[in-house]
């Protein structure tokens, strides 16, 4: 039996995060704006940034992969330091590059998440770096990234500040329409709840999928057809059921944070997913 993912210890207000940028290249006004925002109340957290590395600029990403893996790794062994030593991993912003880091980091991030386990942050492109945080069976935050944190709401900014914060289980709940009910015959379908963006998704293996929740399509519609349409396509075969409409990820304007990792049901009768959120191993 697969052991019971493991939720960090609670970042609180005076704690250290690490900003790293190992996607896209970074704008540094509104790095700036998100960072000065986590550094003051009700955040209140000391953020440590490598300026240089942060917005190094290569081509498209933010500095080579070298540079990119390199903070990283750096971030990561943070999590073992006594006394001031880095709570969170949070991403700057998203893009496209960090799938190219998996290889070289893998081996040295899985074991060391697993001695010291810290929260991540980040969503989009950061999704292959959730995957791997979810493998050392540690929990992930699909939420606000560091430069853009500003144009999240104030509900979906109270609820990271909440789930980064607090040691008690809880549930989330987010609200959405059953598409399909696939060949399910129960009022339910459990699992655990592994995911992210659907392109990085896309090139990622999974096995035993019972259930498929869908989120926010930023400009995925055409004038001739819908993306879910299309993606109807594929859920049809797959034979599984498949929840839409929840309010997670690019639409910055409405997307809340959601706990990757944990176990969690789709409700076929509410219409809910629901996440099981454990209890920290700090509680």
């Amino acid at each position: 039996m697969t052991a019971a993912a493991i939720r960090p210890p609670p970042i609180n207000a005076g704690d250290f995060i690490r900003v790293i940028a190992p996607a896209g290249a970074v704008d540094a006004a509104a790095l700036a704006k998100g960072t000065a925002l986590l550094g003051s109340a009700p955040f209140g957290l000391q953020v440590r940034q490598d300026r240089d590395a942060l917005l190094a600029v290569e081509l498209y990403f933010a500095g080579s992969d070298d540079v990119r893996a390199t903070s990283l790794l750096e971030a990561v062994g943070e999590l073992s330091e006594i006394g001031n030593g880095t709570k969170a991993v949070w991403a700057a912003r998203g893009g496209y590059g960090t799938a190219r880091l998996i290889a070289r980091v893998q081996d040295t991030v899985i074991p060391a998440l697993k001695a010291n386990p810290g929260w991540l942050v980040g969503y989009s492109d950061l999704t292959a770096l959730i995957a791997l945080w979810n493998r050392a069976n540690v929990l992930a935050l699909h939420g606000p990234m560091a430069s853009n944190i500003q144009s999240f709401s104030q509900a979906a900014r109270d609820a990271t500040l909440s789930i980064l914060r607090g040691t008690e289980a809880f549930k989330q709940t987010f609200n959405g329409s059953i598409r399909f009910r696939g060949s399910s015959s129960g009022q339910s379908v459990k699992g655990r709840l592994l995911g992210g963006n659907l392109s990085v998704l896309a090139s990622l293996d999974f096995a035993g999928i019972v259930g498929i929740a869908v989120g926010q399509f930023v400009d995925g519609d055409t004038s001739n057809y819908t993306a879910l349409q299309l993606l109807d396509l594929t859920f049809t075969s797959l034979d599984l059921p498949v929840i839409t409409g929840l309010p997670i990820g690019h639409d910055t304007s409405t997307a809340m944070p959601l706990v990757l990792g944990a176990q969690a049901e789709i409700d076929l009768e509410a219409g809910q997913l629901i996440v099981d959120v454990p209890a920290s191993s700090a509680a």
